[in-house]
Protein backbone atom coordinates (compact mmCIF):
# COMPACT_ATOMS: atom_id res chain seq x y z
CA UNK A 1 0.00 0.00 0.00
CA UNK A 2 0.95 3.73 -0.97
CA UNK A 3 0.30 6.06 1.64
CA UNK A 4 1.07 9.99 1.43
CA UNK A 5 4.37 11.30 2.49
CA UNK A 6 6.03 14.55 2.57
CA UNK A 7 8.75 13.60 5.12
CA UNK A 8 10.26 10.95 2.58
CA UNK A 9 11.69 13.88 0.62
CA UNK A 10 14.31 14.99 2.39
CA UNK A 11 15.59 11.28 2.55
CA UNK A 12 15.64 10.78 -1.39
CA UNK A 13 19.30 12.00 -3.00
CA UNK A 14 21.68 11.63 -6.02
CA UNK A 15 23.59 9.08 -4.47
CA UNK A 16 20.29 6.85 -2.97
CA UNK A 17 18.90 5.88 -6.48
CA UNK A 18 18.95 2.58 -7.46
CA UNK A 19 16.34 2.41 -9.89
CA UNK A 20 14.52 4.88 -11.54
CA UNK A 21 11.15 5.18 -14.11
CA UNK A 22 9.49 8.57 -15.54
CA UNK A 23 6.06 8.76 -17.00
CA UNK A 24 6.25 9.14 -20.45
CA UNK A 25 3.02 10.77 -20.96
CA UNK A 26 1.23 13.72 -18.59
CA UNK A 27 -2.52 12.14 -18.20
CA UNK A 28 -5.16 14.18 -16.69
CA UNK A 29 -5.11 12.89 -12.86
CA UNK A 30 -8.16 13.16 -10.80
CA UNK A 31 -6.90 12.12 -6.70
CA UNK A 32 -7.64 13.72 -3.63
CA UNK A 33 -4.27 15.64 -3.01
CA UNK A 34 -4.39 17.17 -6.29
CA UNK A 35 -6.50 19.35 -8.86
CA UNK A 36 -8.31 17.83 -11.52
CA UNK A 37 -5.14 18.36 -14.21
CA UNK A 38 -2.39 17.25 -16.64
CA UNK A 39 0.29 15.63 -14.17
CA UNK A 40 3.64 14.27 -14.67
CA UNK A 41 5.25 11.21 -12.54
CA UNK A 42 8.27 9.19 -11.76
CA UNK A 43 9.04 6.54 -9.31
CA UNK A 44 12.42 5.83 -7.39
CA UNK A 45 13.74 2.68 -5.19
CA UNK A 46 16.46 4.55 -2.98
CA UNK A 47 18.53 2.66 -0.13
CA UNK A 48 19.72 4.62 2.64
CA UNK A 49 23.43 4.58 4.22
CA UNK A 50 22.18 1.77 6.89
CA UNK A 51 20.55 -0.27 4.32
CA UNK A 52 17.20 1.00 4.26
CA UNK A 53 14.90 1.16 1.42
CA UNK A 54 12.30 3.75 0.44
CA UNK A 55 9.68 3.19 -2.99
CA UNK A 56 8.56 6.33 -3.87
CA UNK A 57 6.32 8.01 -6.32
CA UNK A 58 6.24 11.76 -7.07
CA UNK A 59 2.98 13.11 -8.94
CA UNK A 60 3.35 16.81 -10.12
CA UNK A 61 0.57 18.97 -11.73
CA UNK A 62 1.48 20.87 -15.05
CA UNK A 63 -1.48 23.21 -14.25
CA UNK A 64 -0.47 24.25 -10.32
CA UNK A 65 3.08 23.06 -10.05
CA UNK A 66 2.09 21.52 -6.62
CA UNK A 67 3.17 18.25 -5.85
CA UNK A 68 2.74 14.63 -3.81
CA UNK A 69 5.08 11.61 -2.67
CA UNK A 70 3.51 8.67 -1.85
CA UNK A 71 5.63 6.30 -0.37
CA UNK A 72 5.06 2.40 0.01
CA UNK A 73 4.88 1.75 3.22
CA UNK A 74 6.07 -1.35 3.77
CA UNK A 75 9.63 -2.41 3.17
CA UNK A 76 10.82 -2.93 -0.23
CA UNK A 77 13.14 -5.77 0.35
CA UNK A 78 10.47 -7.68 1.07
CA UNK A 79 9.68 -8.12 -3.39
CA UNK A 80 13.08 -9.31 -3.84
CA UNK A 81 14.47 -7.32 -6.35
CA UNK A 82 15.03 -4.00 -7.70
CA UNK A 83 12.84 -5.04 -10.37
CA UNK A 84 10.14 -6.55 -7.99
CA UNK A 85 9.73 -3.17 -6.27
CA UNK A 86 9.33 -1.22 -9.13
CA UNK A 87 6.42 -3.16 -10.42
CA UNK A 88 4.79 -2.66 -7.55
CA UNK A 89 5.37 1.36 -8.16
CA UNK A 90 4.50 0.77 -11.39
CA UNK A 91 1.18 -0.91 -10.76
CA UNK A 92 -0.20 1.86 -8.34
CA UNK A 93 1.02 4.71 -10.65
CA UNK A 94 -0.51 3.20 -14.09
CA UNK A 95 -3.65 2.93 -12.05
CA UNK A 96 -3.63 7.12 -12.19
CA UNK A 97 -3.24 6.46 -16.32
CA UNK A 98 0.62 7.30 -16.74
CA UNK A 99 2.84 4.91 -18.76
CA UNK A 100 6.67 4.64 -17.90
CA UNK A 101 10.14 4.42 -19.63
CA UNK A 102 12.31 1.84 -18.94
CA UNK A 103 14.82 1.99 -15.52
CA UNK A 104 17.04 5.20 -16.15
CA UNK A 105 19.70 3.26 -14.04
CA UNK A 106 20.00 -0.26 -16.77
CA UNK A 107 22.73 0.10 -19.12
CA UNK A 108 24.39 3.32 -17.83
CA UNK A 109 24.50 4.29 -13.76
CA UNK A 110 26.01 6.79 -13.65
CA UNK A 111 24.15 9.15 -16.39
CA UNK A 112 21.29 7.07 -15.43
CA UNK A 113 21.61 8.31 -11.82
CA UNK A 114 21.95 11.97 -13.23
CA UNK A 115 19.14 12.33 -15.48
CA UNK A 116 16.93 10.60 -12.93
CA UNK A 117 18.31 13.54 -10.40
CA UNK A 118 17.59 15.84 -12.04
CA UNK A 119 13.67 14.73 -13.43
CA UNK A 120 13.42 14.16 -9.52
CA UNK A 121 14.39 17.30 -8.55
CA UNK A 122 12.31 19.24 -10.77
CA UNK A 123 9.09 16.85 -9.42
CA UNK A 124 9.41 17.77 -5.64
CA UNK A 125 10.79 21.60 -6.35
CA UNK A 126 8.77 23.93 -4.70
CA UNK A 127 5.97 25.79 -7.11
CA UNK A 128 6.67 28.36 -9.11
CA UNK A 129 11.08 28.30 -8.31
CA UNK A 130 13.63 27.72 -10.52
CA UNK A 131 14.08 24.34 -10.06
CA UNK A 132 10.52 23.78 -11.25
CA UNK A 133 11.39 23.32 -14.80
CA UNK A 134 8.89 21.12 -16.70
CA UNK A 135 11.03 19.12 -19.11
CA UNK A 136 9.32 15.86 -20.58
CA UNK A 137 11.82 12.97 -19.43
CA UNK A 138 12.46 11.37 -23.43
CA UNK A 139 13.80 14.99 -24.22
CA UNK A 140 16.52 14.87 -21.39
CA UNK A 141 19.85 13.70 -23.52
CA UNK A 142 18.11 13.65 -27.28
CA UNK A 143 20.58 14.66 -29.76
CA UNK A 144 20.50 17.97 -31.35
CA UNK A 145 18.23 17.87 -35.00
CA UNK A 146 21.55 17.60 -37.61
CA UNK A 147 20.39 19.61 -40.45
CA UNK A 148 20.55 18.47 -43.99
CA UNK A 149 22.97 20.10 -46.33
CA UNK A 150 20.58 21.57 -49.54
CA UNK A 151 21.86 19.85 -52.85
CA UNK A 152 23.83 21.27 -55.32
CA UNK A 153 22.79 22.52 -58.91
CA UNK A 154 24.79 23.02 -61.55
CA UNK A 155 24.22 25.08 -64.70
CA UNK A 156 24.96 24.68 -68.14
CA UNK A 157 24.80 26.60 -71.01
CA UNK A 158 25.18 25.53 -74.30
CA UNK A 159 23.64 26.13 -77.80
CA UNK A 160 21.63 23.32 -79.97
CA UNK A 161 18.45 21.77 -80.01
CA UNK A 162 16.48 20.05 -76.74
CA UNK A 163 14.02 17.48 -78.15
CA UNK A 164 10.10 18.81 -77.50
CA UNK A 165 11.24 22.52 -77.15
CA UNK A 166 11.39 24.82 -79.60
CA UNK A 167 14.30 26.98 -80.06
CA UNK A 168 14.23 30.85 -79.39
CA UNK A 169 16.75 31.68 -82.23
CA UNK A 170 16.91 30.98 -86.02
CA UNK A 171 17.38 27.46 -86.86
CA UNK A 172 21.18 26.74 -88.78
CA UNK A 173 24.14 27.32 -87.97
CA UNK A 174 26.26 24.58 -86.51
CA UNK A 175 25.47 22.70 -83.15
CA UNK A 176 28.01 23.08 -80.43
CA UNK A 177 26.56 20.90 -77.70
CA UNK A 178 23.54 18.71 -77.64
CA UNK A 179 22.50 17.40 -74.41
CA UNK A 180 21.14 13.82 -73.74
CA UNK A 181 19.26 12.40 -70.92
CA UNK A 182 17.56 9.28 -69.86
CA UNK A 183 14.32 8.74 -70.82
CA UNK A 184 13.55 12.58 -70.63
CA UNK A 185 9.87 13.82 -69.61
CA UNK A 186 9.97 17.09 -71.69
CA UNK A 187 6.27 18.13 -70.42
CA UNK A 188 7.93 20.39 -67.51
CA UNK A 189 10.14 22.90 -68.90
CA UNK A 190 10.70 23.99 -65.16
CA UNK A 191 14.49 24.82 -64.58
CA UNK A 192 14.86 25.39 -68.35
CA UNK A 193 14.49 29.51 -70.14
CA UNK A 194 16.22 30.85 -72.88
CA UNK A 195 19.51 33.26 -72.31
CA UNK A 196 21.42 34.98 -74.61
CA UNK A 197 23.12 32.53 -77.30
CA UNK A 198 21.32 29.63 -76.35
CA UNK A 199 19.28 27.64 -73.61
CA UNK A 200 20.22 27.92 -69.89
CA UNK A 201 19.17 24.77 -67.82
CA UNK A 202 19.59 24.24 -64.30
CA UNK A 203 19.81 20.45 -63.06
CA UNK A 204 20.31 18.18 -59.75
CA UNK A 205 24.12 16.99 -59.74
CA UNK A 206 22.05 13.46 -58.97
CA UNK A 207 20.50 13.57 -63.05
CA UNK A 208 21.88 11.17 -64.97
CA UNK A 209 23.12 12.87 -68.44
CA UNK A 210 26.53 12.88 -70.36
CA UNK A 211 27.47 15.91 -72.89
CA UNK A 212 28.56 15.56 -76.30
Amino acid sequence: MFIQSSSVASLVSEASLQAFCAAMNTPVVNIQELDVNPARAAIALCAGEYGETWLVVAVRSLASGEGVIFKYQGDPAEFGSEAAALEAGLSFAEGMGFIFDTDLMVGSESAGRKRAWKIWSSLIAPAGSPGAVEEPADSLGAEEPVESEPEECETLHFVGEIPGIESPHDEGGEEEDRLECEEPDWASHDGISGDGGGWRVNILRSASLSLR
